[in-house]
């Protein structure tokens, strides 16, 4: 099975499909270790990463998450900005131009270009069915239960909201995704999401 290493070492081999640098998508659950997985292959390779994260808007901006009742408990992904500011641009091969959005000023920051030398690594949910021809896709495997776990430590919201968010909308979401677009079976690479990155990116044997 291909690990980490091998796959970035076999896309450094070929032309980058954008024709100027290397596109790696990095997919999974929410609260997965895609982020965590970023920061290491970054490390590694020197390539910089963009965070989906940085366009998630709270609850109040305009865009939020509502549960089946209708009740809005969540900010939201701001997807129009997103995909104009970073994948049109990825896809053309031109430097993305982002501006992430600032809780402390409650508004996005001015746009700035985001230059790229080799490659790039792109971390967030759903990328696999983004209209990118990325270089390289790794998919984070970690179980359902233990993805909702971590959200629940990680965030400072209330853990009824919490929760409310993640078993009516978010893994919903993701249980669709992945039922229909089978990204395991897309991926170049599977990284188990339940153990420590690190011998699973450095190791290049298959």
């Amino acid at each position: 099975m291909a690990t980490v290493a091998s796959v970035i070492r076999d896309v450094r081999n070929r032309q980058p499909r954008n024709g100027r640098y290397y596109a790696v998508a990095i997919d999974g659950r929410g609260c997965s270790g895609k982020s965590t997985l970023a920061a290491a292959v970054s490390t590694s390779t020197g390539w910089p990463v963009i965070a989906g994260d940085d366009y998630f808007e709270p609850l109040g901006s305009g865009i939020c998450t509502c549960t089946p009742s209708g009740a809005a408990v969540w900010g939201g992904f701001n997807e129009v900005l997103f995909q104009h500011d970073v994948l049109e641009r990825v896809a053309q091969g031109e430097f993305p131009t982002l501006r992430a959005y600032s809780y402390a000023r409650q508004r996005y920051d001015a746009p700035e270009i985001f230059r790229i030398e080799e490659g790039v690594v792109i971390e967030r949910c759903f990328t696999f069915s983004m209209p990118v021809a990325w270089d390289a896709r790794i998919w984070v495997e970690t179980p359902r239960d233990l993805c909702l776990e971590r959200a629940l430590r990680r965030e400072e919201l209330p853990p009824e909201q919490v929760r409310a968010v993640w078993e009516e909308v978010w893994q919903k979401d993701e249980d669709s995704y992945i039922g229909n677009v089978r990204p395991q079976e897309l991926a170049d690479c599977i990284v188990n999401g339940e153990t420590r990155f690190l011998s699973q990116l450095l190791n290049p044997e298959e």
